[in-house]
This record gives C-alpha cells, structure tokens and sequence, in this order.
C-alpha cells in the first residue's frame, strides 16, 4: 500500500498553496472579526462610562447644594455678640408675597422656643419679625410688608427715623429729624427703641431711588434659606404675646437643647457686624 501513501502526501503537498492562498484570504475577515469584538467591548465600556459620568454629575449637583447649605448655617453660626442672645436656626419652607402681606413661613414654633414678636435675622441682616407660631412652625414678616415699622439708626451720626415696609423690594424712610442729613450709602441699623428689637441689627444701606431716600435691605428677601430666630425677651415681648392660636403654657421657658446661645447680630459678607448694643 506504499503507492497509496505515496499518493496521500502528493495530494497534501497539492494543497499546500490552496491551503496557504485561503489562509491569506481570511485574514482580513478574522481581524475584522477582531475588530468587531474589541468595538463591541469599547462600546459597552463607554456605555458604563457614560452611566458613571451621568451619576457622577447628579452627585456633583447634591455636593454643591449641601455645600452651599453648609456656608450658609455656618456664616448664621458665626456671630459676635455684647450680648448673649439665644438663638434658633430654622429653615424657609414656604413663602408668600402679594400686595397684601410678605412673609415666609420656617420649621421652628413653640416646641422650639419661638414665640411673635422674636427678631429673624440671617447671615446679612434683619430679616423681619415672627407674627405667628405654631408648635412646629412659625410666620414671619417681611421687612417689605406694609405693615412692618422698625425704629432704626442711620449713618454714623445715629439719626432716629422709621423704616417702613411699603410693598416693594426698598423700605421708606419715616419720622426722619427735621434737618437732618441723610446720604446714599448710609448704613441702616436698629435703635432698639421700643424694646422689640435689640440695637445695632444691621437692616441696609440708604439708596437714591429717584430722588427719594430709600433703605435697601442687606438680607436677600427673595431668596431666604436658612435664618435665625433671636429669642429676644423683653416687656414688650411679654406684652406682644403670641398672637398664634393655641394655650401658650405648652411653650417652653428656656431654648431647647439643640438652640445656641450668644447670638445677636450675624455676620455679612464674612465680617462679623458691629455696634450691637444692649437695647
């Protein structure tokens, strides 16, 4: 059977170059097919890539808003005072402003020591004064409403007048001594008479609003987050009384726990403010 083996191996070596020609042929076709398995890789990586970049986004949003929340409760934690005054530090839930009232509503009421009458400040200045409590829950008015009168100081000479609300973004100046000499960029702080607010909250800066002497609030009214009830006791506060409904035995006498103490004028623009005085 030698010629058969014989024959075997001549038709092998025959194929020899078919073999090799198809081999060459197909090469392209495997790297193709190589290319195409790596394509597929690279495209479910970039898929996961996209994912993680689409997250890693969502989480750089949460960061900044926690961030910008944090400076805000520190800048309203860091304060200087002459005197001590407690404090508690709510944050704005809801608001309303129209031609009738502005005021904003924060998630701290009796359960937490608020009572009407206690100043709201917050990192800027004089925000407005409480008119109503609830047990978790309080209203605030606006330094804007046009019911809101607060007895204030102005420029360095401390001339006596009355910043009054009138429904717009600016308070009016009332009351003002006769003679008196009053310029844009004067600043505007509490007098502390009447007893309702304590001295030297800063309130604003005078403007010229179309030749007439407007106060421009520091506080951002529009735009209130987190702000600070001054738990500021007084006769007149006694007097005031908490105009909410509900017995007012259920309020307690003291700050609770978590409340701060020595607080009374907050800082603005990381300074801390000047000139707070005993009423």
């Amino acid at each position: 059977m030698s010629w058969v083996n014989d024959a075997r191996w001549q038709a092998s070596e025959l194929m020899v170059p078919v073999q090799s020609a198809v081999a060459d042929a197909l090469a392209p076709l495997r790297s193709a097919g190589r290319a195409v398995s790596e394509f597929n890789n690279l495209a479910g990586e970039i898929t996961a890539l996209r994912d993680e970049n689409r997250r890693l986004k969502a989480a750089e949003g949460r960061v900044g808003e926690l961030e910008r929340r944090l400076a805000d409760i520190t800048a309203l934690a860091r304060v200087v005072v002459d005197q001590a005054l407690p404090f508690v530090t709510a944050r704005v839930i809801a608001s309303s402003s129209s031609s009738v009232a502005s005021t904003v509503s924060i998630n701290a009421g009796r359960g937490s020591a608020v009572r009407s009458g206690y100043p709201v400040v917050n990192r800027d200045g004089l925000v407005g004064r409480i008119v109503d409590t609830g047990q978790s829950a309080a209203r605030v008015l606006l330094l804007t409403d046009l019911t809101s009168r607060i007895p204030v100081l102005v420029g360095r000479g401390s001339l006596r007048a009355v910043a009054t609300g009138d429904g717009g973004p600016r308070l009016r100046l009332s009351f003002v001594t006769r003679g008196a000499t009053i310029a844009a960029g004067d600043e505007v702080v509490t007098s502390g008479a009447g007893g309702l607010f304590p001295r030297g909250l800063q309130l604003g800066r005078v403007v010229d609003d179309g030749g007439t002497f407007k106060v421009e609030p520091f506080a951002a009214l529009d735009d209130l987050d987190h702000v600070s009830v001054l738990l500021h006791d007084t006769p007149v506060i006694e007097l005031y009384g908490d105009a909410s409904p509900g017995p007012r035995d259920d309020r307690p006498q003291r700050p609770p726990a978590g409340s701060q103490q020595g607080v009374s004028v907050p800082e603005r623009g990381g300074a801390a403010l000047s000139g707070a005085r005993s009423p």
